[in-house]
């Protein structure tokens, strides 16, 4: 049951980063014919980007340490039954 909720976070993890991507270029596009010009839009949507990047990278690189810890507790259950 526990490895079936991780695996749906990591399904989670891209959709999320999919519509913050999807979502900031949409809001970027619209800024872009409104008073602040195509310069504001060019901002918003670069930092949908880096944003829809960083959000992602930071919840896959929780992922990899709980799996890096499940496999050290792993080795050290094996050498403990030696």
């Amino acid at each position: 049951m526990r490895n079936t909720i991780v695996n749906s976070l990591g399904i989670l993890i891209w959709i999320m980063g999919g519509l913050i991507l999807v979502g900031g270029i949409g809001v970027g596009v619209m800024s872009m014919g409104g008073p602040m010009g195509a310069g504001y839009g060019l901002m918003v949507i670069i930092g949908s980007i880096l944003y829809a990047i960083i959000f992602c990278g930071m919840f896959f690189m929780f992922l990899d340490i709980r799996d890096a810890t499940l496999r050290t507790a792993t080795a050290v259950e094996n050498l403990a039954n030696r």
